[in-house]
């Protein structure tokens, strides 16, 4: 419950090849602890396929803008107003939003041509996989090679195998950042719990003084009885 009233809501996230609505802001995340991570297990899943680049992507729910999580590997440096541009025409959006498993067995040739062309825009590829992330967020794994048919049945299922592997580290990250936010709460209420008693004390003790007060008007009437 602290997870849905904490983070942002966003449409299309995937659960056991079901989309469902979630929450996420992507900054939650804390990106920057989560990188390193990201990158070694990228690392090691580039060692079981070869790809020659490498990239974790999410959806900000915030923003509904392209998040880059992590990426190993690539050239070029990302042209950021580039990707923000065509990713909702690309691919990227088929396993974001749709949940689909994205094959490309040679991105120039054919109807994968279209299919692939703003892709082919942003990274320099001939074979691609794109899996999606099975997490809180919508998030989404692609591995990219240069060579067409790079990606074996054997290769895939590494991929499929380290998508589901960064899921569970998503979703770690958030519920530590929403127990973290929870403790926060709780503290704050032990915190508001002792202004108040405090509070409570300096007007029961304030009440007690002004009680012992003398009545001004029995004063006034004392002395006007004694002349």
């Amino acid at each position: 419950q602290l997870l849905v009233e904490y983070y942002a809501k966003s449409p299309d996230t995937r659960d056991q090849g079901e989309r469902k609505s979630a929450p996420i802001p992507t900054e939650q995340l804390s990106v920057s602890n989560l990188r390193p991570v990201l990158l070694r297990n990228l690392s090691r899943l580039q060692d079981q396929t070869g790809a020659v680049e490498l990239i974790v992507f999410a959806i900000n729910g915030r923003t509904q803008r392209l998040d880059v999580l992590a990426r190993r590997g690539g050239r070029r440096r990302l042209d950021e107003k580039e990707i923000q541009t065509h990713w909702l025409y690309s691919p990227i959006r088929d396993a974001l939003q749709d949940g689909d498993i994205v094959l490309a067995e040679d991105a120039h040739e054919g109807k994968e041509a279209a299919r692939f062309r703003y892709l082919s825009r942003m990274f320099n590829f001939a074979s691609c996989v794109g899996i999606p992330i099975p997490a809180e967020i919508p998030a989404a794994i692609f591995v990219f090679h240069p060579r067409p048919s790079h990606f074996t049945r054997t290769r895939q299922q590494f991929v499929h195998a380290m998508a589901e592997r960064i899921g569970a580290i998503l979703d770690h990250s958030l519920m530590e950042r929403a127990m973290a936010e929870m403790h926060r709460y709780v503290l704050l209420g032990q915190l508001g719990a002792v202004v108040v008693h405090e509070i409570n004390n300096k007007l029961g003790n304030a009440n007690w003084n002004a009680e012992k007060l003398p009545d001004s008007s029995q004063s006034r009437t004392g002395k006007r009885s004694r002349v």
